[in-house]
């Protein structure tokens, strides 16, 4: 394995993980039977640390905490009780168990994902999905294997921190012609994502960061991650006493303009779900601009119906960031109420898009929970068996 590299150093002892036939691989690391060839999957985890940890290193010259993350992401690796089991299986192919009964899966559109405490008992750890792993350059694979390392440390998407699993992925492993990594310039994408990491004064929930990062996931296939980093700023900034940002809501249903492929017609709704909840809690030269955006490139030649729903939840969403249960409660009578329109306007795609944007982000990002109905698509299955 040669030099120290945090994880995987040629004289610590392997664990002799015996786990369900796991073969070790060295350090912290065991793997099962189906991640064979073993010894490749061990020399890509130690190019991802080697090349992450220098990374960081280097990025903690501007902003020491990355510095930090790394010593604290190598510690973690040489010392923890149990080795980190990584997984391989097809998409959605059951591996790791979780908590109760049953196990976790790898969705067919994820690349890896990583196993936590919290999610499952054979943590720590990491799935692989082999098919879509075997899709990537050996640089996209070790960024993905880097990636889920520094959820092993608790690193997550949103939440009121730095996204420094994909910041890291790109600022670090981007580069042309070693991959694209889902962007069309991937020079660009690791640009942005270093000068985020390298901003020593930058907050989570700052326009700023929401801003830059929005930009950056714009240039891959993954935009919906800006969007709830948006989303859910929005909702803690107005926790903490601060107004909705209305225009941090504008500029996230304007990231979706980018997307041209596959989900155009259900991003552009939206986005227009979204614009509507930013008119709510905008005034002056602001609300023009979203008005102008919402009426010229949104909203012009939707159907009525369709019309009548993107208010309708927008209202909605406006309401739960203002955390306003009467406009909350009314907003959701009018959708129940109007359900043969949202089913027949609605395309897969559109409920699809709204379910995991109104579900994954903005509901989860503020505390509530009136919205514990079914998921907008289910609704519309229900309501056509009445």
């Amino acid at each position: 394995m040669g030099a120290f590299v945090g994880g995987l150093r040629k004289a610590a002892p392997d664990f002799g993980d015996e786990f369900e036939g796991f073969v070790p691989l060295g350090g912290s690391f065991s793997a099962s039977p189906k991640c064979a060839p073993h010894q490749q999957l061990g020399e890509e985890i130690q190019a991802a640390l080697q090349t992450g940890y220098s990374c960081l290193q280097s990025l903690g010259q501007s902003n020491p905490r990355w510095r930090k993350e790394a010593t604290r992401l190598r510690a973690v690796l040489d010392k923890h009780a149990k080795p980190v089991r990584l997984y391989c299986g097809k998409g959605g192919e059951p591996t790791a168990r979780v908590l109760g009964k049953g196990r976790l899966s790898v969705s067919a559109g994820e690349v890896a994902r990583a196993i936590t405490p919290d999610a499952s008992r054979d943590a720590p750890g990491v799935q692989f999905n082999s098919e879509a792993m075997k899709e990537r350059s050996p640089r996209e694979r070790q960024g993905a294997i880097f990636h889920e390392l520094l959820h092993l440390i608790g690193f997550k998407h949103g939440e009121g921190d730095i996204d420094l699993p994909y910041l890291a992925n790109y600022c670090c492993f981007a580069r042309a012609p070693d991959g694209k990594f889902d962007s069309a310039d991937p020079a660009a994408l690791k640009n942005d994502s270093c000068a985020l990491l390298k901003n020593k004064n930058l907050k989570a929930d700052s326009n700023e960061y929401i801003d830059g990062f929005m930009k950056v996931m714009a240039r891959t296939s993954k935009e919906d991650f800006g969007y709830w980093a948006a989303i859910e700023a929005a909702a803690r900034n107005h926790r903490l006493g601060a107004p909705v940002d209305g225009m941090a809501l504008a500029h996230a249903a304007f990231t979706y303009r980018a997307s041209d492929e596959g989900f155009l017609e259900a991003s552009k709704t939206l986005e227009a779900i979204y614009l509507n909840a930013a008119k709510r809690n905008v005034s002056g030269s602001n609300l023009d601009l979203i008005e102008k955006n919402y009426q010229e490139h949104v909203v012009d030649g939707m159907p009525e119906a369709k019309l009548k729903l993107v208010d309708t939840l927008g209202a909605l969403l406006s309401a739960d960031l203002n955390k306003d249960g009467g406009a909350f409660a009314k907003a959701y009578a009018d959708l129940n109420a109007m359900s043969p329109a949202v089913c027949s306007s609605l395309s897969a795609d559109d409920g699809t898009l709204i379910r995991i944007s109104f579900a994954g982000a903005a509901f989860r990002g503020t505390g509530r929970h009136e919205f514990n109905s079914p998921p907008l698509d289910d609704f519309c299955r229900l309501s056509q068996k009445k």
